[in-house]
């Protein structure tokens, strides 16, 4: 828990330094999605369940939040802004992960009708287990739009 908060205090500082240079979060919508496995976000390694994806209320930067539905775990994360494929509006809200061996890292964030999505650096752990696991295989898991509120 404390690691979280020291986590959660660094990556508000960072931003703070980070000025008008950052890229702007592009989930107007929380979002839900049903993850059947344990994944990474960034160095955190969060186990199955439900979880609500959103932009900060305090944030007009590029962080986001992960957190379980109906629990106390939730992450705080950067991302970068990434281009749909030849330009073009995605036609779900999903969630890509990058699998390595049996080890799943949230890559990315995207929401229906927008041609940008968000996308998480790669972390060192996902890079280290790609030296002798291999290359990783994206897999896309579908998210339910959500509106403020519920």
């Amino acid at each position: 828990m404390r690691n979280r908060i020291l986590m959660s205090f660094a990556a508000s500082a960072f931003l703070l330094t980070m000025g008008s240079a950052a890229a702007y979060a592009q989930v107007s919508d929380p979002m839900v999605a049903k993850i059947p496995f344990k994944f990474t976000v960034e160095n955190t390694t969060l186990p199955a369940g439900t979880y609500v994806i959103s932009s900060p209320a305090t944030s007009d930067s590029n962080m986001l939040a992960i957190r379980q539905e109906n629990g106390d775990l939730s992450v705080l994360f950067l991302t970068e802004s990434v281009d749909a494929p030849e330009g073009r509006s995605v036609p779900k809200t999903e969630l890509v992960f990058d699998r390595v061996g049996t080890h799943d890292f949230l890559r990315q964030v995207w929401e229906s009708g927008n041609a940008q999505g968000e996308e998480l650096p790669k972390p060192k752990q996902e890079t280290r287990l790609e030296q002798t696991a291999g290359k990783a295989q994206q897999h896309r898991l579908e998210a339910t739009p959500r509106k403020a509120g519920k």
